[in-house]
């Protein structure tokens, strides 16, 4: 499909038209969130992104944590089938950056703050980067970019896409706007027939030949060998005590949480909590209100070796929440108690942990319901439920167990669709036979 240049047109002329009003709050607000603040100058496209010698050249895109997680295993597959491949590694959120950052990453790589999707910033880093094949995980889809890359010739991948029922009403609004958004694409793969449907429907005859859906790259992230018991010191946790891990929660969640953990402790004893906000800035706002509840918490990034944990640990920290869950008798998964959409459910299933998640899974409605169906996870609808599971769990430890070994099991028969990722780019790379 050409590049619409009526509506490119529209779309950077609404934006030169709108830029001077806007841009002085957008760079407060940049400049005010943690997670914005410091990259700002390279989302303007300012800097320039290290050279390497290599072939072929691959950018990969991730909006941020969730986004670089399920990218791992797309990252690895790719190195493996082009071990002299360079690779440009992108995200839009300084979380994004550090994650990808503390990652093993292949020795020809560079990461970098995606630009805005402003045409001048966008171009200068296609021509300067060069990419043989461009691939966006999920989300973060621009006009700008991608019709550019398209216009440069460099095929472009959708990778891990997703669209809610409520995301497909809301384009179904506005006619081409799916064409406009989708259609720079040269293959767009999501993570289940039901996404992939979705899609079909606001594409209409340009989605033939263009989807496939292979399954979710998530379930080749981890390889479940974070299961068991073991390492609680390293986290200030007793080694005797049942842990309970809430991950991912958000504003409106966290005091439902520490309400059934709570009312858990009075009804089944000791207990252990370590609760995940899924923003780590918000460690310390977390921390305040269960104060305020009672509790008494410990910050995980002030946390001292050989200090003991009272209860509560706030994990205001990357990259260690899935090692807490491989320590815990049951799980829950936030932002599905608050109307976000939820959040990864497969770590925790992979760590062979009981899977516990509200009724908001918008986002992750497939694994939520394969996953029930599978007996590895459960919906709670208030935190009365929740604690209620808790407990249930706590009490009848062959019944966790047996949870556990499902939810693992669930995940381990859904791997290797990073592999046909490699089949993709071989493919549009020109190198399949």
């Amino acid at each position: 499909m050409r590049p619409p240049r009526g509506a490119l047109l529209t779309y950077n002329a609404i934006q030169l038209a709108l830029l001077p009003a806007a841009a002085p709050p957008l760079a407060l607000y940049a400049l005010a969130r943690r997670k914005y603040r410091g990259i700002v100058a390279q989302r303007l496209g300012l800097g320039r992104v290290a050279a390497r010698k290599g072939s072929p050249r691959f950018w990969i895109h991730a909006l941020s944590v969730g986004e670089v997680n399920a990218s791992s295993p797309l990252l690895d597959a790719l190195s493996d089938a082009w071990p002299h491949a360079v690779f440009y590694l992108s995200a839009s959120t300084a979380s994004g950056l550090a994650t990808l950052q503390n990652r093993k990453l292949p020795e020809r790589a560079e990461v970098f703050a995606l630009p805005y999707d402003l045409f001048f910033s966008v171009q200068r880093r296609i021509a300067e980067i060069r990419p043989d094949l461009f691939i966006v995980v999920e989300t973060d889809i621009w006009p700008n970019l991608i019709w550019g890359l398209r216009a440069a010739g460099v095929p472009t991948v959708l990778a891990n896409g997703s669209i809610s029922s409520t995301a497909a009403r809301r384009l179904r609004r506005l006619p081409g706007l799916a064409r406009f958004l989708y259609g720079g694409f040269d293959r767009i793969v999501m993570q289940s027939q039901e996404d992939a449907t979705r899609l079909k429907s606001l594409l209409g005859g340009l989605a033939e030949g263009l989807l496939a859906a292979p399954g979710n790259l998530k379930y080749d992230k981890l390889a479940g060998s974070t299961a068991g018991r073991g390492g609680e010191a390293s986290f200030g946790l007793p080694a005797d005590v049942p842990v309970l891990v809430a991950g991912s929660t958000h504003p409106g969640e966290e005091e439902q949480v520490f309400r059934a953990f709570m009312t858990l402790r009075a009804d089944a004893g000791p207990v252990q909590l370590v609760l995940a906000p899924r923003d780590p800035g918000r460690g310390p706002e977390v921390a305040a209100l269960a104060e305020k509840m009672g509790l008494c918490p410990v910050l995980r990034s002030r946390w001292r070796e050989g200090e003991m944990v009272k209860g509560l640990l706030v994990l205001d920290t990357l990259g260690e929440l899935i090692h807490c869950y491989g320590l815990a008798t049951a799980a829950f998964v936030g932002g599905s108690l608050c109307p976000v959409g939820g959040h990864d459910l497969l770590e925790p299933a992979s760590a062979g942990v009981p899977v516990l998640f509200g009724p908001h899974v918008e986002s992750c409605f497939e694994a939520a319901r394969e996953l029930e169906e599978a007996g590895g996870g459960m919906e709670v609808g208030t935190w009365q439920e929740l604690a209620a599971a808790w407990k249930r769990l706590l009490t009848d430890g062959e019944a966790a167990r047996e949870m556990g070994r499902r939810a693992m099991a669930f995940v381990d028969s859904r791997r290797g669709v990073a592999r046909k990722y490699v089949d993709i780019a071989g493919e549009l790379l020109g190198e399949l036979d």
